[in-house]
């Protein structure tokens, strides 16, 4: 009996040269897909991590024009010490941004800046960096736990603790026997590790006139006028 398909070597192979062709072009258009997609991944990555950066210093330079248009507001009012006070008696980072790669450490110095007057106490209740992306390495070994390195300023360290958990850094140093600080010099330095990419602030914990957050006091009374935070970005 006659058997309508035709299963002869020759169609089968006839079939094998079409079958071919379209597969290695599905596999190709798939490839072209992915670099596609891949490509456009990255691009809106790169496009979300420079919106960061770029509100983070319009943010950081409000804060800091609220401070001198309030000091102006005060020295127009006759408020002299208050004015002084928002001028002076300062916390920044050093650097205030900085870009490294997955795996590679650096150092954040806290700097504190009097303008000159007496301080003998600083309370840095809290620093803040996100734990994804950065980790503080150990500065103080001989130690159980984490902490930074601790500056010089003053003699007494009391308290000095990072949470690698919630990404939180707590320090505290203060003057004894009568002796206090004046100038700019190094609060505490921290060094970190880039462990995921990102973009993190290092910011403060602060409110002007607030003594339960960031302080720098003298004689019992917090004085510290403004801080600035920092920026950092891994790639």
């Amino acid at each position: 009996m006659p058997n309508d398909e035709n299963t002869s070597p020759t169609a089968a192979s006839r079939a094998a040269r079409l079958t071919r062709p379209l597969s290695l072009l599905g596999w190709s258009f798939a490839c072209v897909l992915l670099v596609v997609l891949g490509g456009a991944a990255f691009a809106g990555i790169r496009v979300g991590l420079n919106v960061r950066e770029n509100n983070a210093r319009a943010t950081q330079a409000v804060e800091l024009k609220q401070q001198y248009d309030l000091g102006v507001t005060d020295l127009a009012a006759g408020r002299y010490a208050l004015a002084a006070e928002r001028f002076q008696y300062i916390l920044t980072l050093d650097p205030k941004e900085k870009a490294v790669g997955v795996g590679d450490s650096f150092t954040v110095d806290v700097i504190l800046d009097t303008d000159g007057k007496q301080v003998d106490g600083v309370d840095l209740y809290s620093l803040h960096y996100d734990p994804t992306i950065l980790n503080v390495v150990d500065g103080v070994s001989a130690k159980p736990g984490i902490q930074v390195i601790p500056g010089t300023i003053m003699d007494f360290n009391a308290v000095n603790s990072v949470d690698q958990a919630t990404g939180t850094i707590k320090f505290s140093q203060a003057a004894t026997g009568g002796t206090s600080f004046s100038g700019k010099g190094v609060l505490a330095s921290i060094h970190f590790k880039a462990v995921g990419k990102g973009s993190t602030y290092l910011k403060f914990d602060f409110s002007f006139g607030s003594t339960k957050d960031t302080n720098v006091a003298h004689a019992g009374k917090d004085q510290l006028a403004r801080v600035v935070d920092a920026l950092y970005t891994v790639k």
